[in-house]
């Protein structure tokens, strides 16, 4: 859409906002399908029909066009895990205890000990009595064991990533990124580039395979979370670099499922709805214009989304809402069109289904609305009035709370908490009912439930892998490298073998590893080599040949074997022998460095001692434990 036809496009929706439309009800006959498209990290401002004048997305902006947008969609927090679970329970996250993991961080992890409770009610667990098949396709992100799996949780099939696409990090044990069909791992890692496209297949298949009955189709897509990813197709064709890429593919498919509903003859059976977990990050590329604050914020940037509700013939097309909704509204508004009992425990989600249909009149059901970060409620809204609560910084300064109009301060700019102290007065009691409710920081709510726990977390692995996978045992640095902490070999309490490839010969520290507490060091001294290995302080034994090294050319290798033997040998010829008194006690705690001795030294020799010869390579190698 150009800019020209975007302005356009928004003021006559803008134009439509309080206009009556007709009052349409839910089809006759058999149920509606539902299809919820929930983005990662897609900003307010991400969408041509939101406002974009760097993304095209003709699709969206058609699906607008024949739809309607809600400029006041909230979600329940400004991160993945506890946006999640509000979507598919109707509760704020603190009701069902998935505001925080279980070590109090804003998002599960891999290996996760807890999850999304089993005794909690899903929509799809809401829709499977009135004969619904359900399917998830894409990123879950409410508990990575099995128990906490989709196909725990009311969906007959599931396909995509258990949690966020970044989450592969090494050092902190995450084991490969998985990709799930149902409970099993079919990759890992995930190839990301075709992700999006990969989703979408699946999910035109569910489509075409449940034409004949009611369903429905979660499709929650990994993208736009960096690391960003885009197929062959999108990848370098944007004006926003790869963002841009990732947000226009989410846009070809998002055009696929609604022309494949159309061919099939299922458009005016089929409510879809588009959204985001939570705001654009403040880096990447996306956009939460024109509101402020970013992903994790409870500005409004953070929280409020756009979003998109289509039903030809039945959600009025070309049309805007602007009263608050949210994405907890879903579950029951899912559950009134399809004449489905409603959980037993309590919701905090309502009915909007006559704001979607454009009823005369609707307003918003919600006399508030909370503003949790984590733990801690933040801010409240009610009607127009937003008011950002007084907080202490972690240096115990104390901000004053402030109150917005965001009705006529949508960027939250203009503080007017001095002006209306009745609102504030009124808005600090609802905050106060929160607490009571649902807690605050440390407190405890009434009305909390437990998530749950398992005792023993296990990695989501490919049939027959192991993981963590066998320990690195060959080590090969280069000249001048220098490795510390886990990148370093771990030879503490094992044997070793010290190998080096040499160009040329003259004095120096080949490889040292270590200080005065314990370490081990290759050098070459008055032109013949050595191994220093020194276990304690005072601890120190060097193995020394008599022999110097041949000119040009060679391989000088030092052996510590379990019993404490060593062995030096040059070009495979053992050289000197001698013996210590066992392995060494622990891993050295400086560094690992080719061609010089950079902390404290392993032996006696001069300061740093930098090898004068050439280095081609060092291998240390490691047995086994």
């Amino acid at each position: 859409m150009h800019a020209a036809s975007r302005r356009r496009f928004l003021q006559q929706s803008v134009a439509l906002l309080g206009a009556s439309a007709m009052p349409l009800a839910a089809a006759p006959g058999r149920p509606p399908n539902f299809i919820v498209i929930f983005c990662d990290d897609m900003g307010y401002g991400d969408l041509g029909c939101f406002g974009s004048t760097k993304h095209r997305t003709p699709n969206l902006d058609r699906m607008a066009q024949e739809g309607r947008r809600f400029t006041s969609f909230y979600v329940t927090s400004g991160v993945c895990t506890p946006s999640r679970a509000s979507l598919l329970t109707g509760c704020y996250p603190r009701r069902v205890d998935m505001h925080v993991n279980a070590k109090g961080g804003g998002v599960l992890f891999p290996v996760a000990r807890k999850g999304l409770n089993p005794s909690e009610v899903t929509i799809a667990e809401v829709l499977k009595p009135k004969g619904y098949a359900t399917g998830c396709i894409g990123k879950w992100h409410l508990g990575d064991q099995r128990e906490f799996l989709p196909t725990r949780q009311g969906f007959d099939s599931y396909f995509g990533l258990p949690y966020s696409n970044d989450m592969m990090v090494t050092h902190r044990g995450d084991p490969p990124l998985p990709l799930l069909r149902n409970e099993t791992v079919i990759e890992a890692p995930v190839g990301q580039d075709t992700l999006t496209k990969r989703y979408t297949e699946e999910a035109l298949q569910f489509i075409r395979k449940h034409k004949a009955q009611p369903f429905f189709l979660y499709l929650p897509h990994s993208m736009v979370h960096n690391p960003v990813h885009a197929s062959d197709a999108f990848r370098g064709k944007s004006a926003n670099g790869r963002y841009g890429d990732a947000v226009e593919e989410i846009d070809w498919s998002t055009g696929q499922i609604l022309h494949e509903l159309r061919e099939l003859g299922l458009a005016e059976h089929t409510m879809v709805v588009f959204t985001s977990d939570n705001g654009a990050h403040s880096r990447f590329g996306g956009s939460n214009l024109p509101l402020s604050g970013y992903k994790g914020s409870t500005m409004e940037g953070g929280m409020r989304e756009p979003c998109l509700v289509w039903w030809p013939g039945h959600v009025p097309a070309g049309t805007v809402c602007g009263e608050l909704c949210i994405t907890m509204d879903l579950l029951p508004t899912f559950a009134r069109l399809a004449e489905a009992k409603l959980p037993g425990s309590r919701l905090d989600g309502r009915d909007i289904w006559d704001l979607m249909r454009g009823a005369a009149n609707a307003k918003t059901p919600h006399e508030a609305f909370y503003y949790y970060r984590g733990r801690n409620l933040e801010a409240v809204r009610s009607g127009r009035w937003k008011l950002h609560l007084s907080r202490r910084t972690r240096k115990g300064k104390v901000v004053p709370a402030k109150l917005f109009d965001i009705q006529e301060d949508i960027a939250e700019k203009r503080d007017l908490a001095a002006a209306q102290p009745e609102q504030v007065k009124r808005l600090l009691a609802l905050a106060e009912r929160a607490r009571t409710d649902l807690g605050d920081g440390q407190q405890q709510g009434e009305g909390q439930r437990s998530a749950a726990l398992v005792v023993t977390p296990v990695p989501l692995l490919l049939p027959g892998a192991k993981w963590p996978p066998e320990e690195e045992l060959v080590f090969r640095l280069k000249p001048n490298q220098e490795v510390s902490g886990k990148a370093a070999p771990n030879i503490g309490k094992r044997p070793f073998t010290v190998e080096a490839h040499l160009t040329t010969t003259g004095d120096g520290v080949i490889l040292a590893h270590g200080g005065l507490k314990v370490g081990y060091a290759l050098i070459v001294q008055n032109g013949c080599p050595a191994f220093v290995v020194r276990r304690d302080w005072e601890e120190i034994a060097t193995i020394e040949a008599e022999q110097p090294l041949p000119e040009g050319t060679c391989q000088v290798r030092a052996e510590l074997q379990a019993n404490g033997k060593v062995v030096l040998s040059v070009d495979g010829q053992p050289v000197a022998k001698g013996k210590v008194k066992g392995l060494l006690p622990g891993q050295p705690a400086e560094p690992c460095s080719v061609g010089k001795d950079a902390k404290m030294r392993v032996g006696d020799y001069p300061e740093t001692f930098a090898f004068q010869g050439r280095i081609q390579y060092v291998e240390i190698k490691l047995d086994k434990r």
